[in-house]
C-alpha cells in the first residue's frame, strides 16, 4: 500500500498517508522479532523501524503545530522497538522525557516500560507499572509472568511464588507430545512451572528447584530451555560439570540456544576453563553485544581479571597464659591480574605477636608466590622468609588441590616454616618446624559436605605432632532471608616431647557442635548485608587431665556494597582448656576481600 502511495502522489490525504507509514513501521518491528539464519533476531527490521520513527518524530517537532496524536503514537511504536533491541535506558527516557500523569498509555508499550525498569534494577518502578496493567487485564499471562520477576528483585519471594502457583493452576494439565515435546497448548503452563521452579531456586531452596526442574524434564526431555535451567541450578548448587553437561545436551538439541550458551560460558570459567569461558564470551558479545545475560558474563570476567587483595586479622584477650593475652595476627594476600589465563603471582606476609609470662613474642614472615589453575586442579607455591634481626630464615611452600568430579576436593601441601608453631615455643626456645597435609572432603552440595585432614608437624626441638580432624557440615533450614547452619567437629592430636615450654599435650581428643544462624537484613542486586550469630557446645579430653566442657559464642556482620568488595567483622568468646584449667578469650576478628 505504501508503495503504491508513493506511485501515485496526492492520492492519498496526509493522515491517511501517516496511518499507512505507522502500519508498516508496526508491521517491521514485528518482523524484527523473528529468527534470523542463525535462529536468532536479526534486528536489521527493528533498526531500520527506529531510524524510520526517530526521523518522523524529528520532522513533526519542526513543525508549528505538530500533531500531538501522532507523536504519541511515534513514541508508543518507538518505545516497543528500543525496548525489543534491549535498549532499555533509551526506553525509559523516552518515556520519562515525553510523558505525562494523565496520559493513557497502551499496555504493550508499558510493558515494555516496565520490562526496561526491571531490565535497569529499578524493580519498584516495574511493579509499579505492571499493578497498573493487571488491574485492567488480571488474566494477561505475561503481564503475571512479569510481576513474578518484579517480585523476585524486590526480595518479595512469597508473594512471587503465590502468583507464579496461581498462574500455573489456572493452566490446563500437562499433556505431553511425541518425545517427550510439550503440546502447544501446554508452552504457558510449562513456562509457569519453570518460573516457579526459578523461583524456588532466587529464593536459595535449590534442592526443590532441582527436584521441580528434573520433574518437568521427565515430561519434556528435548527442551533446551529446561535444560538450561537446571544447568544454572547445578551451576548455583557448586556442581559446574553437572551444569556444564546440561549446557552442552541442551546445545546438541538447539546449538544456538543463547540461555544455554551463557551457562556454558559461566560453567567454563567456574571450571577454570578461562581460555574458552573468554572465547565463548567474545562470540556472544559480537553476536549479543546489548544482551543483559551477555552484559552479565562480561561483568563476571571483569571481576576476574582484576588484581585482588585479601586480609584476615584479629586481635584477643585471653585469661590464662597459654595463648598468651593481647594477641594479635594479620595474614594478607595481594594477587595480581591474571596472566596467561591460568597464572596469579602475588604476595603474602603473616605477623603475629602475643605476650606471656616470660615475654612478649612476635613473629613476622613475608614471602612470594604463584597461583596456577586450570580444570580440577590447583597449584599454589610460595617463597617466604622470617622477617627479624635473628634468624631470616627461608621457607617454601606447596599447595595442591585435586578436584576430579563436583564432589571429591583431594589436597595436599607442605610447608618449610609452618605458621602453626606456637608463639610460645618461638619466643622461649626459639623453636620452628616444617608441615605436610593431607585433606579429603565430599560435597554433595552448597548444603552438605564432609571435611577430613592429617596433619604431620615435625618441630626443631624434636616433637612431632600429628592430628586428625573430620567435619560434616549440614544446612538445617532454608529460607530467603534466613539460614541455619550445624556443623558437627571432632578433633584428635598426638605429641612426643613432653615438658615443652608451650601447650603440648600427649594426646588429646575433642568433639563440638555448632550451629550458625544468618539473617539476610539487605539485599538489592550486589548490595547486602548479612549478619551472624554462631553458639558451639563440645567437649575436650587431655591425656592425664580428664574431660572439660569448651565453648564458643560469635557475631559478626557481612557487608557486600557491591560486587567487589566483602568485608566481615565479628566478635567471639571461648572458652577452652589447657592442662585441666579452663580459659576465657574474647576477639575481635575481620576478614576482607576486594577486587580492584
Amino acid at each position: 500500500a505504501a508503495a503504491m502511495a508513493e506511485q501515485t502522489p496526492g492520492l492519498l490525504s496526509t493522515t491517511e498517508q501517516d496511518a499507512i507509514e505507522r502500519d508498516q513501521t508496526a508491521i517491521t518491528i514485528r518482523w524484527g522479532r523473528l529468527p534470523g539464519e542463525v535462529n536468532r533476531p536479526s534486528y536489521k527490521d527493528t533498526d531500520r523501524a527506529i531510524t524510520t520513527l526517530e526521523s518522523k518524530l524529528q520532522q513533526l517537532q519542526t513543525m508549528k503545530s505538530p500533531d500531538a496524536v501522532t507523536a504519541r503514537k511515534l513514541r508508543y511504536d518507538l518505545i516497543e522497538a528500543l525496548y525489543d533491541r534491549q535498549r532499555y535506558a533509551d526506553v525509559i527516557a523516552v518515556y520519562e522525557e515525553h510523558t505525562t500523569t494523565t496520559e493513557q498509555i497502551p499496555d504493550h508499550a508499558l510493558l515494555a516500560v516496565a520490562g526496561s525498569y526491571l531490565q535497569l534494577r529499578e524493580p519498584e518502578k516495574s511493579l509499579a507499572l505492571l499493578r497498573q496493567i493487571e488491574q485492567k487485564h488480571p488474566d494477561d499471562f505475561d503481564t503475571k509472568l512479569a510481576m513474578v520477576y518484579a517480585y523476585v528483585d524486590n526480595e518479595a519471594f512469597e508473594e512471587a511464588q503465590a502468583l507464579v502457583s496461581r498462574m500455573a493452576q489456572q493452566e490446563p494439565p500437562w499433556q505431553g507430545g511425541k518425545d517427550g515435546i510439550p503440546r502447544r497448548e501446554n508452552l504457558k503452563k510449562l513456562q509457569a512451572d519453570v518460573t516457579a521452579a526459578l523461583v524456588q531456586a532466587f529464593a536459595d531452596n535449590l534442592g526443590d528447584a532441582q527436584s521441580r526442574l528434573g520433574g518437568l524434564l521427565s515430561k519434556a526431555p528435548n527442551n533446551p530451555g529446561l535444560r538450561s535451567e537446571l544447568g544454572y541450578v547445578y551451576l548455583w548448587r557448586g556442581l559446574p560439570e553437572h551444569a556444564l553437561r546440561e549446557f552442552n545436551i541442551a546445545q546438541s538439541i538447539q546449538p544456538e540456544h543463547l540461555n544455554a550458551r551463557q551457562g556454558e560460558t559461566a560453567a567454563l570459567l567456574e571450571l577454570a576453563e578461562f581460555r574458552s569461558s573468554h572465547e565463548s564470551l567474545q562470540q556472544l558479545e559480537k553476536q549479543y553485544p546489548l544482551n543483559p545475560g551477555v552484559k552479565k558474563l562480561q561483568r563476571t570476567w571483569e571481576i576476574h581479571n582484576m588484581r585482588e587483595l585479601r586480609l584476615t586479622t584479629g586481635y584477643g584477650e585471653n585469661s590464662g597464659v597459654q595463648e598468651g593475652s593481647e594477641d594479635f595476627n594479620l595474614d594478607a594476600w595481594l594477587y595480581s591480574q591474571p596472566l596467561k589465563y591460568r597464572y596469579r603471582p602475588f604476595l603474602y606476609t603473616h605477623y603475629a605477636t602475643a605476650k606471656f609470662p616470660e615475654g612478649n613474642a612476635e613473629y613476622r614472615r613475608i614471602g612470594a608466590g604463584l597461583e596456577y589453575r586450570q580444570r580440577k586442579l590447583e597449584l599454589v607455591s610460595i617463597l617466604t622468609r622470617d622477617d627479624d634481626d635473628n634468624s631470616g630464615n627461608a621457607g617454601l611452600a606447596l599447595n595442591a588441590l585435586w578436584k576430579p568430579t563436583d564432589h571429591w576436593r583431594l589436597g595436599t601441601g607442605y610447608d618449610s616454616n609452618s605458621n602453626d608453631i606456637p608463639l610460645r615455643g618461638r619466643l622461649n626456645e626459639n623453636v620452628d618446624g616444617w608441615l605436610t597435609n593431607l585433606d579429603v572432603s565430599y560435597y554433595f552440595h552448597e548444603s552438605r559436605r564432609i571435611d577430613t585432614g592429617l596433619k604431620y608437624l615435625d618441630f626443631s626441638d624434636g616433637n612431632i605432632r600429628k592430628s586428625a580432624q573430620a567435619t560434616l557440615f549440614q544446612r538445617l533450614v532454608t529460607k530467603p532471608h534466613y539460614k541455619l547452619d550445624g556443623t558437627v567437629g571432632a578433633y584428635s592430636s598426638s605429641n612426643t616431647r613432653d615438658n615443652t615450654s608451650y601447650f603440648n599435650p600427649s594426646k588429646d581428643l575433642s568433639f563440638d557442635v555448632t550451629l550458625i544462624n544468618e539473617w539476610l537484613q539487605f539485599r538489592q542486586y550486589d548490595r547486602s548485608f548479612r549478619h551472624r550469630l554462631g553458639l558451639s557446645l563440645g567437649s575436650y579430653n587431655q591425656e592425664s587431665f580428664g574431660t572439660k566442657a569448651t565453648g564458643l559464642i560469635f557475631y559478626e556482620q557481612q557487608w557486600n556494597p557491591n560486587d567487589t568488595f566483602e568485608i566481615t567483622y565479628g566478635i567471639s568468646r571461648t572458652r577452652r582448656t589447657y592442662d585441666g584449667a579452663s580459659e576465657n578469650k574474647t576477639r575481635l576478628y575481620l576478614t576482607l576481600d576486594w577486587r580492584f
